[in-house]
């Protein structure tokens, strides 16, 4: 009996081992496969930074030798000097500056480290490591050498106890530099020529905190990997037991359509007895028909009124009179003959009305006896069109399935690219700060140091006048001692007074004096506050003093601000220390500031009706302190106000921004600080930024 049959065990075991292993070789495909691509993802991307890095210090140190230290070259009152902070009027050689800042920043931004070194390195830079200092120093060197646009780079597995990239730029030798170290008497080389080789730019980029955040996520996506096998294999024996189910159902079935077969048998048998009740009682086409010549015996009420014939005229017609493309007698005599008693065969055809109107049908055809057979018809027509439409339906359904699908496939290709994308626009937007603040502290410096070289050229004007004046008197006191003194002679002395114009000398030149110390000491000033913006942060906070962090914040983005508005500062003078991230604030202060002037400088156009403001206020509230950033500005539109802290999200025009600044600073004051940032605007008034930080750093 098939009630009694089962499914083999083995078979349910074989299975599960099978699709078990086909699972397991899959997730471990796609872990090595990860594994691999977040390998030279990390290594493309720590390339691409140490790249950027180099090429942002090369950029300063040229704007700096061209604009400070040429024109400080030309006064002999200057010196442009390594040893520079132990001198009086003196500035940093551009190799000095440059590693000096670029290490400052290297920290601050990344812990990463910054070489200059040659071959042929200065006394004092051999004693501070200027020389090649290792192997791959020597190695750089060689490449470099005779590829110099070309640049070296190792992943170094241990340095310093640390996984870095070593990437070394040649230092190529430019036109204003040729003078100095051709003449220069510590100078190792005096046949330098432009585009030689003099040096080695080297950036240590730290690669061990990207590859344990990359280990940790691999490992988490090694669990969850196991975690979706275990579910798909619980999930397979779950189908294999419902499986089990539905075959011991479907027997159940059988048997049951069986038995309901016998007694539709029997049923039919008994109700051959009064067959015309039975069927004219029926809503189908019931035909009673002959097995020998196929001709109709029995029709009832409804197939006359349908087909249009009386029973008189279906008692004259065969089976073959009613169908569009009759079979043959063969055929049919054929399909009786081994049809079994009581048994019910299924066909579908196309019949005919009286009137010629053709449809298609269903027939039942149940053979009786040796002698009589019963078909009952059914017009499908209807039916056909609602399963056509169905079809139709389907087919629709499965095209937009489809179209959802690749649908679906393109948004998570779009959100792993967004993800991507954010950080790298975080790590652009670090990299265009860094250029910001080079550009506009070499555009601060030349300022003061202008007017610097214009009050020296005209010292050194006076003082050939003075020399002049000087000399005359000489002559003049020497006469007086040989009692030698002429009236032409002091009418000379008097002559070369008054061309000099020594009155003016001597009011103008304290004055130029004055101009030129503060010059320097304006140079200073930018360079100290160049060095604590930039100073290196630490992975704790620490305490810090938010007053001099905004002084040195506005210090150094003075030339986005300085031109569209003025600066009015309000610092409470006993402001508390916040433990704090002080280099992420500073980044934060600085965007704030930044976007203050770019919104001031939509509304003064040309400038013609004077400057904005910026106003900058400090204040403690309990157990907060907060810091207010306010500027005349456009004020924020009332449809974006929700978005500004989303990452993307800009209002300035393509180009001037990406989206990522506010999103960063939200993140710092609210996700790394405990803090809030909020901001409250009108449209044509401006807009404030109020930043609450906790004197207490949170336990998290």
């Amino acid at each position: 009996m098939i009630a009694n049959k089962q499914i083999p065990n083995i078979s349910d075991k074989r299975a599960i081992f099978v699709s078990s292993s086909i699972l397991v070789l899959g997730i471990v495909g796609l872990l090595l496969y990860i594994t691999n691509f977040q390998h030279n993802l990390i290594e493309t991307s720590a390339l691409e930074s140490a790249k950027l890095y180099s090429q942002a210090l090369a950029e300063f140190r040229t704007i700096y030798t061209a604009k400070v230290v040429q024109n400080v070259n030309s006064h002999p009152d200057f010196e442009v000097t390594h040893d520079y902070e132990n001198k009086k009027n003196a500035i940093p050689l551009p190799a000095t500056l440059s590693m000096e800042l670029g290490k400052a920043i290297g920290r601050h931004l990344s812990g990463a480290e910054t070489w200059l070194y040659s071959d042929y390195p200065f006394p004092w830079r051999r004693e501070a490591g200027g020389g090649l200092r290792d192997e791959f120093a020597v190695k750089a060197w060689k490449s470099l050498n005779k590829n110099p646009n070309q640049p070296y780079y190792e992943f170094v597995p241990d340095y310093k106890g640390r996984q870095v990239l070593r990437y070394a730029t040649a230092d190529l030798m430019r036109p204003s530099c040729i003078g100095c170290h051709n003449t220069h008497p510590q100078s190792p080389k005096n046949n330098w020529k432009v585009a030689d080789v003099r040096g080695v730019l080297e950036i240590v980029h730290p690669m061990e905190a990207v590859f344990e955040k990359t280990a940790n996520g691999k490992y988490g996506l090694f669990f969850l990997a196991v975690v979706i096998g275990l579910f798909g294999v619980l999930s397979l024996l779950f189908l294999i037991r419902s499986y089990q189910k539905i075959t011991r159902a479907l027997t159940t079935e059988v048997q049951m359509q069986t038995k309901d077969l016998r007694e539709a048998k029997e049923a039919a048998e008994a109700a051959s007895r009064d067959l015309s009740q039975i069927m004219n009682s029926s809503p189908d086409f019931i035909f009673k028909s002959r097995i020998d010549n196929f001709q109709f015996t029995e029709v009832n009420q409804t197939a006359c009124e349908y087909y249009g014939y009386s029973q008189d005229e279906f008692s004259k017609m065969t089976i073959f009179d009613i169908e569009v493309e009759p079979p043959l007698k063969e055929q049919v005599r054929k399909l009786y003959d081994t049809t079994p008693v009581g048994k019910v065969i299924e066909v579908y055809g196309t019949n005919k009305k009286k009137n010629g109107d053709t449809f298609r049908v269903h027939v039942r055809f149940l053979k009786l006896d040796e002698e009589f057979a019963l078909a009952n018809v059914r017009d499908i027509t209807d039916q056909q069109r609602a399963e056509a439409d169905l079809v139709r339906a389907k087919e629709s359904a499965e095209t937009a399935n489809i179209d959802l699908i690749q649908s679906n496939e393109a948004l998570q290709l779009e959100i792993i690219e967004r993800k991507n994308l954010e950080g790298q626009l975080a790590q652009a937007q670090e990299l265009e700060s860094i250029g910001l603040l080079a550009a506009g502290i070499a555009h601060e410096i030349n300022t003061p140091i202008q007017y610097v070289g214009d009050n020296t050229r005209f010292l050194s004007v006076a003082f050939g006048r003075m020399k002049t004046v000087l000399d005359k008197n000489n002559e003049l006191i020497n006469a007086a001692k040989e009692d030698a003194v002429t009236e032409k002679l002091i009418t000379e002395v008097e002559s070369v007074i008054e061309d000099t114009k020594m009155e003016y000398m001597l009011e103008e030149i304290p004055m130029s004096i004055d101009e030129t110390l503060g010059g320097i000491e304006r140079v200073a000033t930018i360079v100290r506050a160049m060095k604590e913006f930039s100073h290196p942060g630490t992975q704790e906070k620490t305490l810090a003093d938010i007053n001099k962090a905004l002084e040195n914040t506005i210090t150094v983005a003075c030339n986005e601000w300085k031109y569209v508005a003025e600066i009015e500062k309000d610092f409470e003078p006993a402001l508390p220390l916040v433990p704090c991230l002080l280099g992420e604030l500073n980044q934060v202060f600085l965007n704030i500031i930044v976007n203050a002037a770019h919104a001031i400088a939509e509304v003064i156009q040309d400038g013609s009706e004077g400057k904005g403001t910026i106003k900058v206020r400090t204040s403690s509230a309990g157990d907060w302190v907060e810091i207010e950033i306010s500027d005349s500005g456009t004020g924020i539109p009332e449809e974006v106000r929700s978005k500004i802290f989303d990452p993307f999200f800009t209002t300035k025009e393509v180009g001037k921004g990406t989206g990522q600044g506010l999103a960063i600073a939200h993140n710092v004051v609210v996700e790394k600080h405990g803090g809030s940032l909020n901001f409250e605007t009108e449209i044509g008034q401006g807009t404030m930024f109020v930043i609450r930080l906790p004197i207490k750093a949170p336990n998290n």
